[in-house]
């Protein structure tokens, strides 16, 4: 029987998604796709409803972004949110005579209907809101200061508002779920628990007798594909593990006890960190750091591969949001032999990756651990890679990690972490004046996309990991702490 779902077409920005992770919240299943996709396309996805969804923020005249009309003859509710409420005004023969409301806030009085229950009295923060001339047919919901923020026409089952979710946006949550489960009609099915049972369906079906080859990295989206990919072929899968030299402290015995000891899974661990190490020496150039780190790991991905010796699928750790980011390709995708490719997490967000994890058995530091770069530490030496680096960035990270989960503040920081680079200052060691590497420590929140903000952490922690820093490792001859937000700079140093 095909899947109920709610098709979200995104007129830019990240709305989309947060859209869509809203309806997922109402267990109701949705797709994004861009605002331009045919109508054809549209059809054979059979949507039970269509919300369009763009920046609040965006100029819809100058962004090229065209609402598709055509999308009124499949006869199903349609919800156009933010931008997209005025290419649909646009679309049916409206006007937009400028803007009216930036950057304001004002209190929205909401019918009672069926779409906006619980709504109504909203407060609602808007970036932009323009006036809106609408053509026969439309009504006006709501108005404040002379622009339509609220439009609906019966005949075409079409809803529009000229504001867009936001994180954490309780009013947008229970006007998505009312869209989906009550106009839409939509039942709430979409479960961890249905997607479990459907998806090892699948695999065992795809997979039959063959074996399936993946990379495990250690995190949490690979794990969690490697215990789905178990419980669907047992020891059929050859999961890969490469202890690669730079990893968190005592990460990779971790790892290895993890699967292998506790979760049941057969995981081969190879000890490539001298290897590594020796091919990535002296090596300033970020850009050529990564090719190197990158052609090693295919190196070693090569020889266990080789050792299969029988035909496999390759497995791969994608969610939902590589696929709508158009995530790079992975080292297992220049691979070549397999029997197919299985990707069993494409369909999920972030978070409901997590909430199958646990479901799966796997441990909350583990379901809940911080994002680590591909590259490891190397991401996070600056400058020159060698060992003493290496040895002095990991204690380091180490510290700053025991000191902000011990302050009870590690669930509520996005990242944290050290740098170290090239750079020496002076510093005093048993009387004498010596030189040492400097460490820089970095702590996050994501506001929004491509937006983050230092942490603010108390600064009785801060001088606890310095004092930590200086006193315990070797080399180092000051810390200092990374307020720098993003834009300007990015969450990682290189």
């Amino acid at each position: 029987m095909a899947r109920e779902m709610i098709l979200v077409l995104d007129f830019g920005g990240n709305q989309a998604q947060l859209a869509a992770r809203m309806i997922r919240n109402a267990k109701v299943y949705c797709q994004v796709m861009p605002a331009d996709t045919p109508l054809g396309v549209i059809k054979e996805k059979a949507p039970a409803g269509i919300v369009c969804v763009g920046d609040s923020k965006i100029d819809i005249q100058d962004s090229g972004i065209a609402f598709n009309s055509d999308i009124f003859a499949l006869c199903v509710p349609i919800l156009a949110m933010g931008s997209a409420c005025r290419a649909l005004c646009l679309a049916v023969g409206g006007r937009l005579d400028g803007v009216v409301l930036n950057n304001a806030i004002r209190t929205l009085n909401l019918p009672e209907t069926t779409l906006f229950e619980g709504v109504g009295g909203a407060m609602r923060r808007f970036a932009r809101a323009d006036r809106m001339i609408l053509p026969k047919g439309f009504s006006v919901l709501c108005a404040v200061d002379g622009a339509v923020l609220a439009m609906t026409n019966d005949a075409l089952k079409c809803t529009g508002v000229q504001f867009a979710p936001e994180t954490n946006d309780i009013d947008s949550q229970h006007l998505l779920s009312n869209f989906a489960l009550h106009v839409c009609r939509c039942s709430p099915k979409w479960t961890m628990r249905v997607f479990l049972e459907d998806t090892i369906s699948q695999i065992r079906e795809k997979v039959g007798s063959k074996k399936a080859f993946m990379l495990l990295s250690g995190g949490i989206d690979t794990s969690v594909c490697a215990m789905l990919m178990h419980r669907a072929i047992g020891d059929r899968l050859h999961c890969v593990f490469i202890d690669n030299g730079v990893l968190r402290i005592n990460e990779a015995d971790d790892v290895d006890r993890l699967f292998n000891d506790i979760l049941g899974v057969k995981i081969q661990r190879v000890d490539a960190g001298e290897r590594f190490m020796t091919a990535l020496s002296g090596i300033a150039s970020p850009e050529r750091k990564r090719a190197v780190f990158n052609q090693m790991t295919l190196n070693v991905l090569k020889e266990e591969l080789e050792k299969v010796n029988e035909p496999c699928f390759a497995v791969k750790g994608t969610i939902y949001t590589d696929v709508l980011e158009r995530t790079p390709s992975t080292t297992v995708d220049k691979l070549t032999g397999f029997e197919g490719v299985i990707e069993p997490l494409a369909e999920l967000f972030k978070d409901e990756v997590r909430a199958l994890g646990e479901m799966l058995g796997i441990p909350s530091n583990v379901v809940y651990r911080q994002p680590f770069p591909q590259m490891g530490l190397i991401k996070r030496c600056v400058g020159e890679v060698n060992q003493e680096k290496i040895d002095i960035l990991g204690k380091a990270d180490s510290i700053v990690r025991q000191e902000i989960e011990s302050a009870g503040v590690l669930r509520g920081t996005y990242q944290c972490f050290a740098v170290i680079s090239d750079t020496k200052t002076t510093c005093i060691v048993d009387d004498m004046v010596a030189s040492g590497y400097m460490i820089a420590v970095r702590a996050v929140n994501i506001v929004e996309q491509n937006h983050a903000v230092a942490a603010r952490l108390p600064y009785e922690l801060i001088e606890r990991i310095v004092e930590r820093i200086t006193k315990e490792i070797p080399g180092v001859s000051r810390v200092v702490y990374d307020m720098t937000g993003k834009p300007s700079a990015t969450v990682e140093w290189e």
